[in-house]
């Protein structure tokens, strides 16, 4: 392939059922390096079958590239994860070994051992040991407070949280009520321009109700002829024209004005031929 072959923009790449292009050979290769383009994609050129990139002789130079990083980098992954292991085992197994053993005292060592003078005899201790202390976690006073400090913040969590909820699921209703009207109002607008052929205003309307959410197939067939003949978007009119094609209960009239938007869209992107096969179908 020469560079002028390379850097004509002659490719389109379908990736999820969507078409996008044309790109040159080069930008197809840069949409892959940066993973803007799959490799399980599909390319064409005019005049040729769809094919996936990573069996397309054209590409497999970067397609052998971007396997190649991918296996190094899941082997670097598989290495970290193993020496991370390994560092593991030997820590704890030196923890066991640095451990010392407990050793036992001989109480007789100390029987001569007079205690100081002032000092709790172990009697004393012993009592004081099994005195009731106040304040602590055995108290009965204690856990009440703690349980109603527990209800308490349980009850404000509660109350934070539903208000919080409310606030944003108001602010999400009120956002799609919003969007809603707006869609309706423009496809009304675009479809009432489009009947009375002021086919830009149709148009512009018709690409408002776009940036909200795409039409459905009915809408968009009405307004597919003036958006190709406009914006001369032969790739998205071709879709929605071949979807017609496949509708069940389609009448002969609408059989052809699909045929007819198919032709014209290839007659834009220069396909001539393909252009005229359409064209004589109606």
């Amino acid at each position: 392939m020469t560079e002028l072959d390379k850097n004509e923009k002659n490719w389109l790449v379908k990736s999820s059922s969507k078409i996008i292009g044309p790109f040159s050979a080069i930008d197809v290769a840069k949409g892959i390096i940066k993973k803007h383009i799959s490799i399980i994609d599909e390319v064409r050129q005019p005049q040729s079958r769809w094919i996936y990139i990573r069996e397309n002789s054209i590409f497999s130079e970067v397609v052998q590239g971007l396997r190649h990083e991918q296996s190094t980098h899941v082997e670097e992954t598989m290495n970290t994860a193993h020496n991370t292991q390994t560092l593991s085992r030997t820590d704890w197994a030196s923890t066991e070994v640095g451990t010392p053993t407990p050793t036992k005292t001989d109480p007789s060592l100390f029987k001569d051992v007079t205690p100081l003078a002032g000092a709790p005899s172990t009697s004393a201790i012993k009592q004081n040991s099994q005195a009731p202390s106040f304040g602590t976690l055995n108290d009965q006073r204690v856990h009440t407070q703690m349980e109603k400090k527990s209800r308490s913040l349980g009850a404000i969590i509660w109350t934070v949280t539903f208000l919080l909820t409310s606030i944003i699921g108001f602010v999400i209703f009120k956002k799609v009520y919003k969007e809603g009207k707006g869609y309706e109002n423009n496809i009304r607008q675009a479809l009432h321009f489009n009947h009375i052929l002021l086919h830009e205003k149709a148009v512009d309307f018709f690409h408002r109700a776009q940036e909200i959410r795409e039409p459905d197939q009915a809408t968009s067939i009405q307004v597919a002829l003036p958006v190709l003949q406009i914006d001369r978007n032969s790739l998205w009119a071709r879709k929605v024209f071949e979807s017609e094609l496949t509708r069940l209960r389609v009448t002969r009239q609408e059989n052809s004005d699909a045929f007819i938007g198919i032709g014209l869209s290839h007659a834009i992107d220069g396909d001539l031929k393909m252009a005229q096969d359409f064209l004589k179908k109606p």
